[in-house]
């Protein structure tokens, strides 16, 4: 069985060290066997997870979600892993689509304020009237309200 040094790892995967060595903290990959001079050993099967995790980090999947995606993929059944991904990555587009459509609503009312803005500034101090106090007016309530208490 071929085994690796840390380095290695860090080297085919382009994950460092210091992320392997994280990995290892929190259980996304099992404690690294260790030889007498106390270096980390890996073995293939450790690359291939490495590398497993490295894609689904590329998707945004969340440590969490990766911890039961990792557990699924140590069963060896794909078919569990595709089904338990394909249900992260179809939350995570959601998340995504909306949040894109937010951006698109702030640009929009980013535009009406930068219109605003741009006539010519009142006589004096701001006031009630004045662009710099009607800008904000361009965003209507949606934009404050955080995003996990939206309805969707």
């Amino acid at each position: 069985m071929t085994r690796f040094r840390i380095a290695e790892v860090a080297h085919q995967t382009g994950v460092p060290t210091t992320t392997l060595r994280y990995y290892e903290d929190i259980g996304l990959l099992a404690k690294a066997e260790r030889a007498s001079n106390g270096y980390r050993f890996y073995t293939e099967r450790d690359v291939e997870r490495v590398r497993f995790i490295t894609r689904a980090k590329q998707l945004h999947i969340s440590l969490d979600e990766l911890r039961e995606l990792v557990t699924a993929w140590d069963g060896d059944d794909c078919q569990t892993v595709q089904f338990r991904m394909a249900g992260v990555v179809d939350d995570r587009l959601r998340e995504t689509q909306l949040r894109i459509a937010e951006l698109l609503e702030l640009a929009d009312q980013l535009e009406l304020a930068a219109e605003r803005l741009s006539q010519t500034p009142t006589e004096g101090g701001c006031s009630e009237g004045c662009a710099c106090s009607t800008a904000s007016q361009c965003a209507p309530t949606l934009i404050s309200t955080p995003l996990t208490q939206r309805k969707s």
